[in-house]
C-alpha cells in the first residue's frame, strides 16, 4: 500500500529541500534550519532580515503552497 501522507516539510532541514541556493543562503545567514522557524515570523519582519527578498518570499510561498502549507506565511 502506498503512503499518501506528505512528509513534514516544515521540520525538514532546509539544506535538504528543493529550494534555490539563494533561499538556502538566506536561511543560513539568518540561522534558520527549518521552514518552521521561518514561518514563525511575519513576512514584514522577515523582509528586514539579511538576504530575505521578495524573490525569496515568492519562492517560499510557492514551495509551501505546493506542499499544502499555502497559508502559513503571515503578511503582517
Amino acid at each position: 500500500m502506498e503512503n499518501n501522507l506528505k512528509r513534514p516539510v516544515l521540520t525538514e532541514q532546509i539544506k535538504n529541500l528543493q529550494l534555490s541556493n539563494e533561499c538556502k543562503e538566506m536561511a543560513e545567514v539568518n540561522g534558520f534550519e527549518t521552514l518552521e522557524e521561518i514561518v514563525s515570523f511575519s513576512v514584514a519582519s522577515l523582509m528586514k532580515r539579511p538576504k530575505f527578498s521578495m524573490h525569496v518570499y515568492l519562492e517560499l510561498y510557492k514551495f509551501l503552497g505546493e506542499q499544502g502549507y499555502g497559508k502559513v506565511l503571515i503578511m503582517e
